[in-house]
């Protein structure tokens, strides 16, 4: 069953980082989880394709939903046992 979108009226705000939505911070909304939310809370790299909803390309999900990839610091070496 796809998930009940946050109606744009009912978001004034990103739902996760609270900027205020306007002409330079535009509304998007997660296909996964509906919440409405920034650009910057739903980047490039989380677009993955959701069959199980009938998206079978790559489409806008947030970081909640696809939690962006670690990132490799320098000087810290995994550890393995």
């Amino acid at each position: 069953a796809s998930p009940a979108w946050t109606s744009d009226a009912a978001a004034s705000r990103c739902e996760l980082c609270k900027a205020d939505f306007g002409l330079l911070c535009r509304r998007h909304h997660c296909r996964r989880c509906g919440r409405c939310v920034c650009a910057g809370c739903s980047p490039p790299d989380s677009m993955r394709p959701i069959p199980e909803l009938g998206y079978h390309k790559p489409c806008r999900q947030c970081k909640v939903c696809v939690p962006p990839a670690a990132r490799i610091i320098a000087g810290l070496e995994a550890v393995v046992a």
